[in-house]
């Protein structure tokens, strides 16, 4: 990682916090047709990230919100792969 950005490091660390929630219960992030919500099995989708908070609730029954500034996120049935500035 060392030849990358700091914008390209800030890139990858967003998407490595968001795939260690794969296995969580429950995703939300806001794109351009509004709340989008993520659960395991959800029908395969590309889509483009507003500005906000991402909630994840874990299986224990607690949150984690945190922001991006943009950027776009690729969901697969047991997959879910950001794209984004955190």
């Amino acid at each position: 990682m060392d030849e990358l950005t700091e914008e390209d490091k800030k890139t990858v660390a967003c998407s490595r916090k968001i795939e260690r929630f794969l296995s969580q219960t429950f995703f939300v992030a806001e794109d351009e047709q509004g709340d989008l919500g993520i659960m395991p099995g959800h029908t395969a989708l590309l889509t483009k990230l507003l500005s906000g908070p991402v909630r994840v609730v874990k299986q224990n029954g607690e949150e984690e919100i945190f922001y991006v500034s943009g950027g776009f996120l690729e969901v697969q049935p047991n997959s879910v792969t950001p794209f984004c500035h955190k």
